[in-house]
């Protein structure tokens, strides 16, 4: 066999050996890794919130959420008594051992629990929520009662994007909480998971009868629903998948040299940067994500330019 045949074989040994190694891999990972339901809010009009999965739980509005700039692509801003609800309650039919709900949430602050994903129904399904002092709640339900975890307080920036993700672990009998990829607080949790016949986006599902309106007061992107208990790394690595654009500051898509200008007056004029680039989060330049604008986001942000982006949380 002359060079070239030997190195066309070995060539093709190797290529054949990397799809062999490809196709092992994505056969270890479950189908049921992908989600259940998948609301990625990139419409940018209409009314309707469509469930990316394919798997059909639209939603519709209730009100009026806007149509914002989200962490990737629109998202929906949620205040007073905006919500996305109707959803089927189908969607968590198919939970056994466990589920996770998680969302990209800009928060605003407020002085009462607000809604990212209320699934509850009568001693059934889920709640995830924000509380006043900037904790997470996460709740299951059930006939005579249910369990609960809420995270340490002022978890969040205002104004400033948030990984938020809930897992029920029926076979680790567990509650977790995450941000940002990482895991916050956890809990003993050891019944099993009633579904739930409905669910709302951004608000209590409830409050058209019962009147306890509880909006997120912020914006809330990219929401997925797992019929799985996700592990940490895999709950990180879809965190890290669609990051949030710090340092983007003219809002461009992408973090380049023509942030630099927009990153100056941001730092040094607030109010003209929301005014020159009003569909631009003044927050996207807290690079150190210490809940200010300030002269610490500097050698940050030059790191993230020099990088071609701002690195994971």
């Amino acid at each position: 066999m002359n060079a070239l045949k030997l190195g066309v074989v070995l060539g093709l040994a190797v290529l054949t050996t990397a799809a062999y190694g490809q196709l092992a891999a994505r056969e270890e990972v479950p189908r049921a890794l992908g989600p259940r339901a998948w609301w990625c809010m990139d419409e940018g009009s209409g009314t309707i919130v469509h469930d990316c999965s394919g798997h059909g739980f639209d939603g519709a509005f209730l009100y009026d959420p806007e149509w914002v700039t989200g962490v990737s692509g629109t998202a929906l801003k949620f205040e007073g008594c905006d919500m996305v609800w109707q959803i089927p309650g189908a969607f968590d039919d198919s939970v056994d051992n466990g589920f996770t709900i998680m969302a990209w949430v800009s928060w605003d602050g407020g002085s009462a629990a607000c809604v990212i994903v209320d699934g509850r129904g009568t001693n059934a399904g889920f709640y995830l929520g924000i509380n006043a002092d900037g904790s997470i709640s996460l709740n299951i339900y059930r006939p005579g009662g249910g369990t609960g975890l809420v995270s340490p307080a002022n978890l969040f920036c205002e104004g400033e994007w948030t990984h938020v993700a809930g897992v029920f672990d029926a076979v680790g009998d567990q509650l977790r909480l995450f941000k940002d990829g990482l895991l916050v607080a956890s809990a003993a949790a050891t019944q099993a998971y009633y579904d739930s016949p409905q669910c709302a986006i951004g608000n209590n599902h409830w409050a058209p009868g019962d009147g306890q309106w509880h909006a997120l007061n912020g914006v809330i992107d990219e929401v997925r629903f797992y019929d799985v208990a996700l592990s940490a790394e895999t709950i990180q690595q879809i965190c890290c998948a669609t990051p949030p654009p710090f340092g983007d500051m003219n809002c461009d898509g992408a973090l380049d040299f023509g942030d630099i200008n927009p990153f100056v007056l941001a730092l040094t004029n607030p109010a003209q940067y929301e005014v020159l680039f009003p569909d631009c989060y003044l927050m996207n330049a807290d690079i150190n994500r210490d809940c200010w604008v300030g002269f610490g986001d500097i050698n940050p942000f030059v790191e993230c330019i020099v990088n071609g982006g701002c690195p994971c949380p």
